[in-house]
């Protein structure tokens, strides 16, 4: 079988039917991700500070095909990262993907989410349903900035936790010094005795 370049090396082609099924958004949802801390740092980062992030200017990279989760989470300094999102400072690497980068959801995901979201908030009209997804983008970015400001205040929390730990570390290690001198001195008058 033959296998086709991507941007990160070569892949054999799928054998995965056209249309995506609701198991094939596992394997690489946000949430099934292993833990990167250096990207969730840097999210953090865009999120909260935008006008600190550099973001590579857009060029005439193609949008990257779906993305084996090995290879996740797309850095977010990528040039691959062409699509706005929410945050100005964020960009995806597909229209309507995931943070991580990656497709987002499949049609048979999203459409059972839309329809479950008028049920849950009994829309009837169009217009209301804009206004309804216009209000549930605003919360959950609000829950967005909450988490990243709590992931902030945690980091320097550690931070301070590490340097306390540091000095306690370098003080016991003065205090074993001055015992060891103290022993020694001891031995020593022994040994003239």
């Amino acid at each position: 079988m033959d296998t086709q370049p991507t941007p990160f090396g070569t892949r054999q082609p799928s054998q995965a039917p056209l249309t995506p099924t609701p198991a094939d958004d596992f394997s690489t949802l946000p949430h099934s991700l292993p833990y990167d801390e250096a990207f969730e740092n840097d999210l953090m980062h865009a999120i909260l500070d935008p006008s600190s992030q550099a973001l590579p200017p857009l060029s005439a990279c193609e949008q990257l095909p779906d993305v084996p989760m090995p290879r996740l989470p797309i850095p977010l300094n990528s040039p691959h990262r062409i699509h706005p999102s929410r945050f100005p400072a964020l960009r995806l690497t597909h229209p309507h993907g995931y943070h991580t980068g990656g497709l987002g959801p499949s049609p048979t995901v999203a459409a059972e989410y839309a329809e479950n979201f008028i049920a849950v908030k009994g829309i009837a009209q169009p217009e209301e349903l804009r206004r309804k997804v216009d209000e549930a983008i605003e919360e959950r970015a609000r829950e967005v900035v909450e988490r990243m400001q709590k992931r902030k205040e945690a980091l320097k929390e550690n931070e301070n936790t590490r340097k306390k730990i540091a000095a306690l570390e370098a003080s016991r290690r003065a205090e074993e010094r001055v015992e060891e001198r103290i022993r020694a001195g001891r031995e020593e008058k022994r040994a003239k005795v």
